[in-house]
């Protein structure tokens, strides 16, 4: 809201006649001191009427000796507030006084030249508006404006231990400070930070955060042009402002410092800097738009190593690596399958990986090179790194992978499987075998990565899927034998139900005895692991018969290429009186088919849904 002067031209006329006649000659009166007596009279006049000033203006014109307007009421405002004018109310007209007052506001904020001309410098950094509290960092300071009489106390808030050690590339918090508003809420807009040591030589960028991470306030430091000088060799003073921070009473705030060290520099060596918020270091506008500065803070050090802060790997399984699974190999050669995803990660600093190891492993021995062909990596971006060689160690070198600070990259191992194999096979990256350099040019270390295994992949001819496993529970039954002579105290009808899908090209079968078809393991009161007729006491198919089945002594279920079927088992699940556990678990661990031409295989990972349990 623009500065309204709420007065008669009678009552201004009065004003300048009673001026005139209290003083020998007009000659004698400067007109800053006119103006400046007419200032008071119209804030009492003002009083007197209810109406109150409130400053309201963005500064968009250089000011001095002579201008008139509003901003120069702004500006003159400013200056009463911080205590550099001497006037009961701005005037809007820029005097011999107000020059004096700005040359002092700038040599107190570290604006040069000090000679009182408002200029580019000072209209930065000077800005006063009436609206509500914001946060925004590099926005012009917002004071409270709400009419209360708040004010501040700041004092060391613990959040920060004394005496961190910076390796060259670190970020770290090296300062903390909690404030405390009574009365009402205050903004603090100006922070200073004062370090011991010339803070641009050895750190690039300080930023000033609350304690959940929201920057408010940031500062690169790129020369001594980002810093004051207050006494040589021990008082360099670095400065956040044109911020807005509310505190409220009742919640303490806890603002932060972080420093981040450069990644080399000559002048960092094993020094010792102590860094405090010294007196009058903090600016702060209360509701009523009253300035104060606090400060005088206990101060802490730091430690700076001479040594860079060294990237160090991290290894890990990628969370989208598939899980064990079948691979339908066929009598050409199956391209494309991935066999794992692995994660690597530096901390402390960013780095450039350059070689590395995979271990490929099979349950036969069958030679990497006989195996598969076309073993790659591929990076996150697109790129394609090949292997070096194909055998069970086998390295991938020439890479450029980049790994930034901190995050996770995911590397994805593909092969491409030779024709008509029938086999496991697991793949691990061998981290002792991985060669980097961080991005200080310092050779990477490998202090927390460890090897990684990827799942197995089951590659076969005869590939049988195993569909929608699922347990079902039935009614309770009220007598039943766990063995020949001790009765169940629980007892429940379970059924088992899954299908199994053969996508291969040839013809699988599943045996129609329950033993022999499916494994299992128990525990509670079904002391052995396989199913016994006492136990699981019917199998059936859907469909009943398919084309090819012996339907007369039937031993086998068969499974045509391309088809399903389905399975249900049925029986008794329950524990025995006087056992020491209170639970009773029998689960199906494993399904086993063969075919005509492959090895008797099995199913044995997807099973967890094949689990019945029984609580007491």
């Amino acid at each position: 809201m623009t500065k309204m002067f709420k007065i008669s031209s009678l009552v201004l006329a009065g004003a300048l006649l009673l001026t005139v006649v209290a003083v020998p000659t007009a000659s004698a009166v400067t007109i800053d001191e006119l103006m400046a007596q007419i200032a008071t009279l119209t804030a009492q006049l003002n009083a007197l009427k209810g109406t109150t000033a409130v400053s309201s203006a963005t500064f968009t014109r250089d000011l001095t000796v002579g201008s008139k307007g509003d901003d120069v009421s702004a500006l003159q405002q400013v200056l009463v507030d911080g205590g550099y004018l001497n006037i009961v109310a701005p005037t809007g007209y820029f005097g011999a006084m107000t020059k004096a007052a700005l040359a002092k506001y700038q040599a107190e904020n570290g604006i040069a030249p000090a000679i009182g001309y408002f200029g580019p410098k000072t209209r930065a950094a000077m800005s006063v508006v009436s609206t509500v509290p914001g946060t925004t960092p590099g926005t012009t300071p917002v004071v409270v404006a709400d009419g209360t009489d708040g004010s501040i106390t700041a004092a060391d808030a613990a959040y920060v231990s004394s005496g961190a050690t910076f390796k060259k590339g670190d970020t770290q918090n090296i300062y903390d400070v909690r404030l405390s508003a009574t009365g009402g809420k205050v903004a603090v807009t100006r922070l200073d930070v004062k370090f011991s040591e010339r803070p641009w030589l050895t750190l690039s960028k300080l930023v000033l955060k609350d304690t959940t991470g929201t920057v408010i306030a940031e500062k690169t430091l790129s020369s001594a042009a980002d810093a004051t000088e207050v006494t040589v060799g021990s008082d360099y003073r670095v400065r956040f402002e044109n911020f807005n921070y509310v505190v409220t009473p009742g919640t303490d705030a806890t603002l932060v410092v972080s420093a981040t060290s450069m990644a080399a520099s000559d002048k960092i060596t094993t020094q010792t800097v102590t860094v405090s918020i010294p007196a009058s270091a903090i600016r702060t506008v209360n509701g009523k738009g009253y300035t104060e500065s606090i400060g005088s803070i206990t101060a802490k050090t730091f430690v700076f190593s001479s040594t860079g802060s060294t990237a160090d790997l991290n290894t890990s399984i990628s969370p989208d690596s598939p899980a064990k699974k079948y691979v339908t190999t066929s009598t050409s050669v199956t391209p494309d399958v991935v066999l794992g995803i692995y994660r690597l990660k530096a901390v402390n600093n960013g780095a450039t990986i350059s070689s590395l190891m995979v271990l490929v492993k099979s349950t036969t021995g069958v030679a990497t090179s006989t195996l598969l062909s076309n073993l790659r990596l591929v990076d996150t971006n697109g790129t394609t790194y090949g292997a070096a060689s194909l055998n069970g160690a086998t390295t991938f070198t020439n890479m450029n992978i980049k790994l930034a600070k901190d995050t996770w990259k995911d590397l994805t191992l593909k092969a491409d499987i030779a024709a008509s194999q029938s086999l496991s096979a697991s793949t691990t990256l061998v981290a002792s075998s991985v060669v980097g350099i961080d991005d200080n040019y310092n050779t990477l270390t490998l202090t927390n990565a460890s090897n990684v295994t990827a799942n197995d992949v089951v590659f076969s001819t005869g590939n049988l899927e195993l569909v929608g496993p699922s347990v079902t529970y039935g009614s309770d039954v009220s007598s039943f034998n766990c063995n020949s002579t001790v009765a169940c105290i629980s007892a429940k009808n379970v059924t088992y139900t899954f299908t199994l899908k053969n996508n291969s090209n040839i013809n699988l079968y599943a045996s129609s005895t329950i033993a022999q078809l499916v494994a299992t393991s128990s525990t509670g009161s079904f002391g052995d692991s396989t199913i016994s007729s006492s136990t699981m006491q019917s199998l059936s198919v859907s469909p009943a018969t398919v084309s090819g089945d012996d339907t007369a002594t039937i031993k086998h279920y068969i499974i045509p290429a391309g088809s399903s079927r389905t399975f249900t088992l049925t029986g008794l699940i329950g524990r025995q009186a006087g056992t020491a556990s209170a639970y009773s678990e029998l689960k199906i661990t494993g399904i086993n088919f063969g075919g005509t031409t492959i090895a008797i295989s099995a199913i044995d990972f997807g099973l967890e849904a094949l689990k019945a349990g029984l609580t007491l």
